[in-house]
């Protein structure tokens, strides 16, 4: 067991070294993963299911970003630009929109695998504390609007890159950085902007029982 430790250890050491001062756990993560795949020998047919098994974790979670993305679009956007839209024409469009996110997918992974980049949380996962924000500010803030969430978002996203490229803060924090300044910007925002809005049942405070 020691010499396992010691072995997955200058895997990860001899990773970092390749990849330059700044890797980041994941990467040691996945070149220990790849390491070990290497060597795992499977009898029977073993081999050829865990590979099944890891292509459909991986094919799960990318349909369920698929879905998500349509309906978004068709929803949220499409219905709003054409309310009278029929369901049969719903269903076409959330159906072209599926269409298009995955070309657009494979698209970002052949970018990334040409550019050598090893992680998209690396560029994605700066907007994910804006995103957070949004979510605090919908649920638990019924005063802001649609404008001064929008202001709080952009807010929060230039907050978490001067954190990370003008500062020696943890990368921890990057997501408490963005949701802060999110919402405290979107709320001064929200003295400011005056937005006539319907939330009944939509917040935290109007929601029904």
């Amino acid at each position: 067991l020691v010499k396992l430790k010691a072995h997955s250890l200058e895997v990860c050491h001899s990773a970092i070294n390749e990849v330059g001062a700044d890797a980041d756990v994941a990467v040691c993560a996945g070149a220990l993963l790849v390491h070990k795949l290497k060597g795992v020998t499977c009898e029977g047919g073993l081999a050829g299911l865990l590979i099944a098994a890891i292509f459909a974790a991986t094919m799960s979670t990318i349909s369920s970003n698929i879905n998500s993305v349509a309906t978004a679009f068709s929803v949220d956007f499409y219905k709003r630009w054409r309310p009278n839209t029929s369901d049969k024409s719903m269903l076409n469009v959330a159906r072209y929109a599926c269409l298009i996110s995955g070309v657009i997918g494979m698209g970002i992974a052949l970018l990334m695998a040409t550019w050598e980049i090893l992680s998209l949380l690396d560029f994605l996962g700066l907007l994910s504390s804006g995103l957070g924000g949004l979510f605090l500010m919908g649920i638990f803030f019924p005063r802001i609007g649609g404008k001064s969430a929008l202001i709080g978002f952009i807010a929060g996203v230039v907050g978490v890159l001067l954190t990370k490229y003008f500062t020696d803060a943890s990368f921890l924090l990057y997501g408490f950085i963005g949701m802060a300044v999110s919402v405290a910007v979107g709320l001064l925002c929200s003295y400011i902007i005056k937005e006539k809005q319907n939330l009944k049942g939509l917040t935290w405070k109007t929601r029904e029982f």
